[in-house]
Parts: C-alpha cells; structure tokens; sequence
C-alpha cells in the first residue's frame, strides 16, 4: 500500500521532476565550470605531457597486439609490448610526481567542489519534501523556487549533517565492498562481483532505513535538525524494519533502470534517473511517514489516505471530509 500511494504521489507531483533536473543539472554546470577554470590552467603543462605519451592509445594498442598475437619484434608487427607499456606509464608517475604540487591543490579542489555538489542535492531533498509535504498534507500548492528560499537556512543545516555523515558513509561502504569482493573473487570471479553489488545495496538500504524519518519529522513537525535526527533515532526500533526491505528493492529496481537507460542513451539518461530516484525516495518517505503516525494525507486532488482503516476503505473521496 505504501509503495502503490507512493507511486500515486510521485504521479501528481511528477512537475517536481522537471525542477529537480533543472536544479541538478545547473549546479552540475556550475561546480564543473569552476572546477575546469581552476584545474585546467594549474595541470595544463602536466597535461601537455602526459598528452605526447598517448597512454590510452597506447594501451589500446597493445590489447589489440594480445587479441592478435603479437610478435616477437614490435617494429614488424607494429604492437608495442609490455615493457614498452609499463615505461609508459612509469614516465607518467614520474611527470605527476614532478608536478605533485599542483595534483595535491587540484585534488583538494575537486573534493571541496564534489561535497559542495552534494550538499546542494541534499539541500534539494529538503525542499522536495516541503513542497510535497504541502500537498499531501491540505492539498496546497508550494512553489519549489520559494520553498527553497524560505527554508535555506534549516535546509543548509540538513544539508551538512546529511552529507558530511553521508560521504563518510559512503567511503566505508566502498572500502569493505571492495575488499569483500577481492576476498571472495580469489575463489569465484563472478562471485565476488556478485557479492560486492548485494553488499552496496544492502549498505545504501540501512542507511535510508536508519534516517528514513529524519527528513520528514523535520519538515511535518517543524523540529530542529538536530532535534529532528533524535527522534527519528528513537523510532528507529519501530521504523527500520518496516521500510528496509522496500528500500533494498527500490535500490535493485532503480539500480536495473539506471544502468540499462545509462548504457542506452550513452550515459544522457543520468540526470534524469537520478532526479528520478531522489523524488521517489523522498515522497516514499513521507507517505511511509504519514502511514506511520496515522496521518491523512491526499494522493491526488480527490482522493485522500487514511491510514487507521483497511485499504478498501482507507481511500476517501475529498467531498467527504
């Protein structure tokens, strides 16, 4: 029932999709802008160096002297071999350290401007779920450029909680994924692979489990960040094992959807999907939210949710209230 309203929701509100592809996709402009203004003059002679080596083409070129079997002379077959290869690469370590300085500002910068992005997402989740909250709750109508606005301050606040635990979260996840897969990979290669990918997505799943009130008793209470974040931590006993499982099977759906649309559309579906999944995940988290403390809340413009009774009666027409 929780996934079907939600689904309901995330339909009459699908004009919200178009604002959180616009906001992504501005910001995604702007943090690369910058970042290409700042590194670009800073590692452009490294980069001209690194350019006269051809790595890439070279290392195509010697795949392709495997796939074709290379001789044993280079200058009749016209492949390179591996230690031509491997000099290659070690003159590039030697241009990168020579130019260490300049990597280090430039990998500090790409950082700052990667969590900058992220806490802009976050900021977006924020004001996503006011606006929707707004409708769900009276059926009223939020404006996304004014909510963002008025609620800047409370959402910069969740903005940095959210993401600064969240890229923590994350670098975790990745370093014991990894290390599971290479562990099991010695004994299956596609096992490892295999395990690797369940690991991420029952990772990311408690993750949104673990703070999927969080958000939503900030906004529908009006508490604290911080204020909220306790209560959702003394709910969590009741909620996290309500919404795990339907959290892991959003994440294997939109995993599948994601990957193949990517793969089809030569990566241009990315924004979409990912605005997409913020919007369904943050509507899910109201209605799971509302479901949960027995609040009514409207699907559409007609028809209104009422928790407390059985699914055939739980939907009221709105000229009945």
């Amino acid at each position: 029932m929780i996934f079907s309203n939600t689904i309901n929701v995330v339909a009459t509100k699908f004009t919200l999709l178009y604002k959180i592809i616009l906001c992504i996709f501005i910001t995604l402009l702007v943090f690369t802008g910058i970042g290409v203004a700042t590194i670009m003059p800073t590692l452009h002679n490294m980069m001209h160096e690194l350019n006269h080596l051809h790595l890439i083409k070279s290392t195509l070129n010697y795949v392709s002297g495997l796939l074709h079997g290379m001789g044993a002379d280079p200058e009749v077959t016209g492949y390179i071999n591996l230690d031509q290869l491997l000099g290659k690469f070690h003159r590039a370590g030697e241009i990168v350290y020579d130019y260490s300085t300049q990597v280090t500002v430039s990998f500090v910068v790409v950082v700052l401007l990667f969590y900058l992005f992220c806490l802009s997402v976050s900021i977006q989740r924020y004001t996503t779920t006011s606006v929707v909250h707004t409708f769900m709750s009276c059926n009223g109508v939020d404006g996304f450029a004014s909510n963002l606005f008025r609620n800047l301050r409370k959402s910069i606040i969740f903005g940095l909680a959210c993401t600064s635990f969240s890229i923590l979260y994350y670098i975790v996840t990745l370093g014991m994924s990894v290390g599971l897969g290479i562990l099991i990979t010695k004994a299956n290669g596609y096992l490892g692979v295999l395990a690797t990918y369940l690991f991420i997505m029952l990772s990311l799943s408690s993750k949104r489990a673990l703070f999927a009130t969080w958000l939503p008793n900030a906004v529908v209470k009006d508490m604290r960040v911080m204020e909220a974040f306790k209560k959702s931590m003394r709910d969590l006993p009741k909620t996290f094992w309500e919404n795990w499982g339907d959290f892991i099977f959003f994440y294997f759906v939109f995993t599948v959807i994601g990957v193949t649309s990517i793969i089809l559309t030569m990566g241009l579906a990315a924004i979409i999907i990912t605005a997409l999944g913020l919007l369904f995940l943050q509507v899910y988290e109201l209605v799971f939210y509302y479901h949960h403390n027995n609040l009514k809340f409207y699907i559409d413009n007609q028809r209104v949710i009422d928790p407390t009774k059985e699914y055939k009666d739980a939907v009221i027409e709105d000229e009945a209230l």
